[in-house]
């Protein structure tokens, strides 16, 4: 081979060899810095996931009535919805921390949403409910099945009832037949007034004066009165001679038909004459006319005062146009409400408890009760204020309250909500019953972080009575 060919080949073949080096020498590079770069992104990965938030979050909320409210354990899950609570927050309670958050890394508010009297309303005459006091419980099972029904009974704070804010006016003209039909269950030993109208829209007897009052006495027989303690010549009462404090649902309708001298009163039951009563001093009773507010489960005349049991239906027919009793009970809520076509008030008393009157309301006025109550909340061990003497109407006007103080992990905390009467609030306020909805919420790490657990008191149960 020529000397200067055999040259030029080597010359290629050692430049080949140089390339392949330089090549070699990259991917040894590339293929000894690539696990470093992916593990370094593991990393970062993995610190994400756990070296965040590693605690969880778990809270229990439990009121003075009804079961406690918990929450399960989340570490970054947003609850959108709060949790529905029942019972009450009022009086004694307690907030526990389940979770392995520590206290320091957990913040809590409180905040009220709206407040209002709770009512049952007239599905007749919407702008004049009755407004139930004390422990009343809603939605009971009545003589339709399930929800058709209020209970009344007695509490620390009182008796139940309910009164009409409406003030009304009750007369008797010749020709006229008028009406009162209510359904009512009682056990025996139970009974006292089922309706009653009077010149007070509370409890406060007004000189023993009592018009139209149908009761239950503790002999289980059923008497209706007119014009008690207004006029010396008052027909006499009405009185049945059985008992019907059995524990059964039973439809009391009672009429008053003025005919020229004669007023006579019809006591029915389950559509059966039960009582009568005929006098001959209607000409006084046509020029007397009453002035005063529909109540159910109190009378000022009757012996007990207040009624034990349960009631539903109460409707009124105070224009003179009462239908006769029917044949028989009205079966079921749609011919209750055929036979009340013409009343003048309809209480069904299937109110969930959680519908609020607004309105006007006898001797406040357009004063809301709600700036007329007080409330507190406290806590202890630890101890925090979310507030003090605050209105129930700031209360619920949204704003959220800071609690400066949380339990730790294992711990309980003393929660107490308090309830008393401004200074100078008149009395008529006293027993009513304010729905408050309240929530009690709880966010670990930074406010508005999302990672949160909240509580939400709205139930009947829950309302604020009044003291």
């Amino acid at each position: 081979m020529d000397p200067e060919l055999r040259l030029a080949h080597r010359r290629h073949r050692a430049g080949a060899g140089a390339a392949a080096a330089a090549v070699a020498l990259l991917l040894l590079v590339w293929t000894s810095t690539s696990p470093a770069l992916g593990a370094w992104t593991r990393g970062v990965v993995t610190n994400q996931t756990n070296g965040a938030r590693t605690g969880t979050l778990a809270f229990t909320v439990t009121g003075s009535s009804g079961g406690a409210c918990a929450q399960a354990a989340g570490v970054t899950s947003t609850l959108a919805a709060p949790q529905a609570c029942p019972g009450s927050l009022v009086g004694s309670g307690s907030v526990s921390n389940a979770g392995t958050t520590a206290a320091a890394g957990i913040s809590a508010t409180v905040r009220g949403e709206s407040c209002g009297t709770v009512q049952l309303a007239d599905r007749i005459a919407p702008s004049a409910p009755m407004v139930p006091r004390r422990s009343v419980q809603f939605r009971q099972t009545g003589p339709y099945g399930a929800g058709s029904a209020i209970t009344l009974g007695t509490s620390p704070s009182g008796p139940a009832y309910a009164a009409s804010v409406q003030s009304q006016t009750s007369t008797s003209v010749n020709g006229g037949r008028y009406g009162y039909g209510i359904w009512f269950r009682a056990a025996s030993g139970q009974g006292g007034t089922l309706f009653s109208f009077d010149a007070s829209p509370t409890d406060t007897a007004t000189s023993g004066q009592d018009d139209r009052t149908l009761s239950l006495g503790t002999d289980g027989r059923l008497t209706f009165t007119a014009l008690r303690g207004l006029n010396l010549l008052q027909p006499a009462p009405a009185t049945t001679t059985a008992s019907y404090a059995d524990g059964s649902w039973h439809f009391a309708y009672v009429t008053m038909v003025v005919s020229g001298l004669t007023l006579t009163t019809t006591v029915f039951v389950d559509g059966q004459q039960a009582a009568q009563q005929q006098a001959l001093n209607a000409v006084v009773v046509q020029y007397v006319t009453t002035t005063g507010y529909w109540h159910v489960g109190w009378g000022a005349v009757s012996t007990p005062a207040y009624f034990t049991g349960s009631l539903s239906n109460f409707v009124v027919f105070a224009g003179g146009n009462a239908p006769a009793v029917p044949a028989s009970n009205p079966a079921n809520q749609t011919a209750m409400n055929t036979f009340a076509t013409g009343a003048t008030d309809h209480w069904v008393l299937d109110d969930t408890g959680t519908t609020t009157w607004t309105g006007t309301q006898p001797v406040i006025g357009t004063t809301s009760p709600c700036a007329l109550t007080l409330l507190t909340w406290t806590f202890a061990s630890p101890a925090a204020t979310a507030f003090t003497s605050l209105p129930a109407s700031t209360v619920a006007a949204g704003t959220a309250y800071a609690v400066a103080a949380v339990p730790g992990p294992g711990a309980p905390q003393t929660s107490t909500l308090s309830v008393a009467r401004a200074s100078g609030a008149d009395a008529y306020v006293a027993g009513l019953r304010l729905l408050v909805p309240l929530t009690y919420r709880v966010v670990a790490g930074a406010a508005g972080s999302g990672w949160t657990q909240t509580f939400r008191f709205a139930s009947a149960d829950s309302a604020v009575v009044v003291p």
